[in-house]
């Protein structure tokens, strides 16, 4: 083990959730997260399967995110769920309360003031909760964005997606795990992969966007990960497709099953490349260095644990037509002195004209109208149509939990009327599950 840094940074014990020493360490060219806990011993996981991708992000100098109202934030509105998976951090046997509406409507409303512009409805599963029409219209009518996540069981049935929809929903966030029976077998206890093509399929009859969500197992479904780009690309109402991790949290699976971004991304190389539509890593590491880079610029800096990327609609990648590597090199032979991006925002802007080809100008026009979003506080799946924007998430649990990594996160949830960083939250539910058990 090669350490990278002494114990001078700071996560979490997995066992008692206190606060303990930390630090990452290189080994056959994996990070692992390493800690210390006087009561409960040494703990140690791996968090990147790529030491000089995960290097070269950790070397970005990230500025303290500015105080701002969160643009998004989600919302449980049930424990209870019509699925038992075997990974999921909630006991859907046991937490069979329901949440009052009236205390969901005050929630709403505290967003509203807040100037939320997106709720993530979110469970359990929230379409177990008959009333689920009403928050929706209720979300709708205090001009908040709303979003279903879903495991998509009951949108099988299009006149009840119908009923959403007219209700106000705005998009869905589809559980989906590829297109092998036994992955859903494995990772949901159940063979439903039917139930979610035809949930598909009522998505796409009635228009509503669409982002995939998938969690992703080695040894179960890490071969689906290029089939399900290959088919979102071909249908538009899919407007994004997120890759998160196997993760420890609150999970009954063996632990071989973990698997990293950096590991996914590998996958998709290989993948593609069998298939002659190459997606680099090193393409997609220079895609998040300027990611990184250009939103740190604007005081919102990310967490190096989720990864992004992006193609068009024929499976080229972005980097056929902005030059990220070029863009990237000049900027770090202007900011030798690593400071903190945001106060070279003014030469960060300037220095955009790097990233642009002549020989995708057609792709500018296409785009054009949508160049403006990206100044803005927008999700990646509202840019543009042409673009089918992808992410690759180690998810973040008491085991990868890293202080400094995880205050950079983008994402807001609501606990018990309280809104807290998406890495804090997972921390809070598993702590609660853990004190159930």
């Amino acid at each position: 083990m090669q350490p990278i840094s002494s114990f001078d940074r700071k996560s979490i014990c997995p066992k008692c959730f206190k606060k303990i020493d930390s630090r990452f360490v290189t080994k056959n060219n994996s990070i692992f997260l390493e800690k210390i806990c006087p009561k409960h011993g040494k703990f140690k996981v791996k968090v990147s399967s790529d030491a000089a991708y995960f290097n070269e992000l950790l070397k970005i100098n990230m500025p303290k995110p500015r105080l701002r109202s969160p643009e998004l934030v989600v919302m449980p509105i049930t424990h209870a769920c019509n699925l038992h998976c075997p990974i999921c951090y909630v006991d859907t046997h046991a937490q069979v309360d329901k949440i009052p509406l009236t205390q969901i409507m005050q929630y709403i409303d505290e967003l509203e003031k807040k100037k939320v512009q997106r709720i993530n409805i979110f469970g359990g599963e929230p379409t177990v909760r008959p009333d689920l029409s009403k928050i929706i219209s209720y979300v709708s009518s205090r001009g908040i964005l709303p979003v279903l996540f879903t495991n998509g069981l009951k949108l099988t049935d299009i006149s009840y997606l119908k009923e959403l929809k007219k209700a106000g929903l705005a998009r869905v966030f589809l559980q989906f795990d590829g297109f092998k029976k036994s992955a859903y077998k494995k990772l949901r206890g159940k063979e439903i992969v039917e139930h979610k093509m035809q949930a598909l399929q009522n998505l796409r009859r009635l228009c509503i966007p669409t982002v995939l969500e998938v969690t992703v197992g080695a040894g179960i479904n890490e071969d689906q990960i290029y089939p399900i780009i290959k088919y979102a690309v071909k249908h538009r109402f899919i407007k994004a497709a997120s890759f998160r991790s196997y993760s420890y949290l609150g999970s009954k699976l063996d632990q071989k099953h973990s698997i990293d971004a950096q590991k996914m991304i590998h996958i998709l190389e290989k993948d593609s490349a069998n298939d002659k539509k190459v997606i680099k890593m090193s393409d997609v590491l220079e895609f998040q260095k300027f990611f990184l880079k250009f939103s740190a610029a604007g005081g919102q800096p990310n967490c190096i644990y989720m990864n992004f990327f992006a193609v068009d609609r024929k499976l080229n990648p972005i980097t056929n037509y902005f030059d990220f590597r070029s863009y990237n090199k000049y900027y770090e032979k202007k900011n030798q002195n690593n400071e903190p991006p945001y106060k070279n925002s003014i030469k960060s802007l300037l220095s955009l004209t790097r990233l642009f080809k002549f020989s995708a100008i057609p792709f500018y026009l296409k785009i054009a109208a949508s160049l403006p979003k990206l100044l803005e506080r927008t999700q990646l799946e509202d840019i543009n149509d042409e673009i089918l924007p992808i992410t690759f998430e180690t998810q973040c649990d008491s085991y990868s939990y890293d202080i400094d990594i995880a205050k950079h996160c983008r994402g807001h949830d609501m606990i018990n009327g309280k809104i807290m960083l998406t890495g804090e939250a997972n921390i809070e539910r598993e702590q609660k599950n853990c004190r159930s058990n």
